[in-house]
């Protein structure tokens, strides 16, 4: 067999092997999030809405949904995220503050 053919082979295979690598630790990362996280990044979002900062808040609040997989307190982040994009801050706070509570108690 000809060297330079092992040679993409083995590369071929550590490409993957790196590859899936980078996959299973970015699922790790995520599946490793808790409510905690999730809850610092909603009153830091509520906190940059009061302060009128609306591209600190939308930050912290896509953050706080990354770290959430599903329930009442992902809905009303969700509704939140999408009242902030429309420029309603009254209703984004509504609902992250809604957020907050689901995920409090």
């Amino acid at each position: 067999m000809n060297k330079s053919l092992i040679k993409i082979g083995l590369l071929i295979v550590t490409t993957t092997l790196i590859g899936i690598g980078t996959v299973i630790a970015n699922s790790s990362s995520r599946v490793l999030a808790t409510p905690a996280e999730a809850k610092m990044h909603l009153d830091e979002g509520i906190k940059a809405l009061q302060g009128g900062d609306t591209n600190g808040a939308m930050t912290h609040l896509k953050a706080a949904d990354n770290k959430l997989s599903a329930g009442q307190a992902k809905m009303h982040l969700d509704e939140g995220i999408k009242a902030l994009q429309g420029g309603d801050t009254n209703g984004a706070m509504t609902h992250v503050k809604a957020a907050e509570s689901a995920l409090s108690g």
